[in-house]
């Protein structure tokens, strides 16, 4: 326990001190910003505004969504940037100190995964803090409640936990700097569409809007959206036909329908859980790839 606790803190004095962590760790969720700002967010505001016509709380609305999206973006990115540090120190066979020392390899696996999902966890939550004083001050939104608050911080917290250990998996994999900057480029890109930001899965067919729910990020974006986007949805589609909410809420992943399934947030909440013991005890295997 004690040389987890070192680990963490090595960890997290290591992520506060470097400004190029903080940055790169957030480009992901920059370059999703800039993307929606110019793009999505006009498109998806002229849709909604096609079916309920030009009403008090689209922006609104559209806010939420986006907001949804940059927390699932950031409970992946943090994680991972803060985790491919574990590639530099073996690079830099700082590792080479932690695989002689009298350390369980599980203490090792801990110690890295516990710090990228404290950060991850901190650093999303003050997304959230700031997207909602975003969407209060700017877009005409209104404050959750504070049952939806914790709603979320629950989200947050599983979401960052099953993350960082796919990310963990993943970067096991990795045995270089440079492939460990390509992957985060790569993920960074990728992001955007596994979780169904940049095109919604209802544009693509069943087939292969089945196949991408299979990964986590799709699971975790509509969770949060579910409770983010309750009170604007309300308020839009209050006077709107019948079936337009739900034609809404079905196209733009607000609701979660696999295999012609509904799928509810417990359901969710258990596949999270599912992978993340999965992939928690993968890289406990694989952190024997690491002995030279």
């Amino acid at each position: 326990m004690k040389a987890t606790a070192t680990i963490v803190k090595r960890n997290l004095l290591n992520y506060i001190y470097d400004p190029s962590s903080v940055f790169f760790s957030f480009l992901s969720v920059f370059i999703l910003i800039g993307v929606y700002g110019i793009f999505l967010g006009t498109f998806q505001v002229q849709e909604v505004e096609n079916a309920v016509g030009t009403i008090p709380g689209v922006d609104w609305l559209v806010t939420s969504w986006l907001i949804a999206g940059l927390l699932t973006v950031s409970s992946f990115t943090v994680p991972l940037s803060i985790l491919s540090n574990m590639v530099i120190d073996l690079e830099k066979r700082v590792f080479d100190d932690f695989l002689v020392a009298p350390i369980k390899r599980s203490s090792i696996v801990f110690g890295y995964a516990i710090s990228a999902i404290i950060i991850g966890i901190i650093m999303t939550s003050l997304t959230f803090v700031l997207g909602e004083i975003t969407l209060v001050v700017f877009s005409g939104g209104e404050w959750l409640s504070a049952l939806s608050h914790l709603e979320v911080f629950a989200w947050i917290v599983l979401a960052n936990t099953t993350l960082a250990a796919l990310s963990f998996f993943i970067i096991t994999f990795v045995k270089s700097a440079a492939s460990v900057n390509a992957l985060n480029t790569i993920i960074g890109t990728l992001i955007g569409f596994l979780a169904g930001i940049y095109v919604p899965f209802a544009a693509f067919s069943e087939t292969v809007s089945n196949v991408f729910k299979f990964n986590p990020a799709a699971h975790i974006v509509v969770a949060l959206r579910s409770v983010i986007m309750e009170p604007a949805i309300d308020f839009v589609f209050a006077g709107a036909p019948a079936g337009v909410e739900a034609s809404y809420t079905v196209n733009y992943g607000v609701e979660m329908t696999w295999f012609s399934q509904a799928i509810s947030m417990g359901t969710i909440a258990l596949y999270l859980g599912a992978l993340l013991v999965l992939f928690a005890g993968l890289s406990i295997v694989r952190m024997r790839s690491f002995k030279r």
